[in-house]
């Protein structure tokens, strides 16, 4: 058997572990204090970048509305001014068929009822423009994205008209040709392809 130790030393020891474990929570406190300030850096550093991403969506978001709005207005704008160049030849020619006595009535109604839906489809487009400055300016998600369903809704009609005056010349040019055919003029002298007469 070891001897038993004095008592001197017991105390000794006990002294010795206390200063220990005093020290080892003292390393403890502070590694946990370490560790708490980094989480809260962490927190702060992703709150901000939270922060900058949603302000970069919302910029993005106004830039592709943006974006998308110009072009598919200039798009629609190109296409109704072509048409509208198309109406100007076919109105064209329709007045020199009706110089040799062709008559034209009924394809120059489905002309002017083109024209009519064009400038409605015109008008349309105008009143999308301001729709769209609102979209930009909006300030809560849900009156933009109401405003966007709209718009969406607004664009379809002006292309549905876009899309009914181009029948509308289509059967302008079926009832030239028919017209021409019935007085005896041949169907090149009706409707030319050529654009030299504009």
């Amino acid at each position: 058997r070891p001897p038993k130790p004095a008592l001197g030393n017991i105390e000794e020891r006990r002294e010795n572990m206390q200063e220990r474990a005093g020290e080892i929570k003292e390393n403890m406190l502070e590694r946990r204090d370490a560790v708490k300030a980094n989480i809260q850096e962490r927190a702060s550093t992703t709150r901000g970048n939270i922060q900058e991403r949603k302000e970069n969506r919302a910029e993005n978001r106004e830039e592709r509305v943006k974006k998308a709005m110009k072009k598919l207005g200039s798009l629609m704008i190109a296409h109704i001014e072509r048409i509208g160049k198309m109406i100007d030849r076919i109105q064209s020619r329709a007045d020199k068929l009706q110089e040799k006595g062709v008559d034209t009535a009924a394809a120059e109604a489905d002309l002017a009822s083109a024209k009519t839906k064009l400038d409605e489809a015109k008008s349309k487009l105008t009143a999308l423009s301001a729709t769209a400055m609102f979209i930009l300016n909006a300030n809560s998600l849900a009156a933009a994205s109401e405003s966007i369903s709209s718009s969406k809704a607004a664009f379809e009609e002006v292309r549905e008209l876009i899309k009914e005056a181009h029948e509308l010349i289509k059967s302008a040019v079926e009832k030239l040709k028919e017209a021409a055919k019935a007085a005896g003029i041949g169907t090149n002298e009706a409707v030319q392809n050529s654009g030299t007469d504009q």
